[in-house]
């Protein structure tokens, strides 16, 4: 299904980690280091409305809800995985 984000080479993960004048590049970088650090039967939530919050601070909150949506979806796939 995603088989195109094993070649991705932003940080964040399927999407972009920068456009203009706004990087979100870190919130990117420590969400996947949350994401690794899951263990089975952990939520994602957590790690997932920190990220929002870091998004907010560093992009347009609309660009922040959006990837919001996108991960809370379809996190969960990357969950424990380096």
């Amino acid at each position: 299904m995603f088989s195109f984000c094993k070649r991705w080479k932003g940080s964040c993960t399927c999407f972009l980690d920068k456009l203009f004048n706004k990087d979100w590049s870190e919130c990117c970088k420590q969400h996947d280091e949350d994401y690794i650090n899951l263990k089975e039967g952990d939520s994602t939530k957590p790690s997932d409305v920190k990220f929002l919050e870091c998004l907010k601070t560093k992009s347009w909150k609309i660009v922040a809800y959006f990837v919001y949506g996108f991960v809370r979806v379809f996190g969960r796939k990357f969950k424990g995985k380096k």
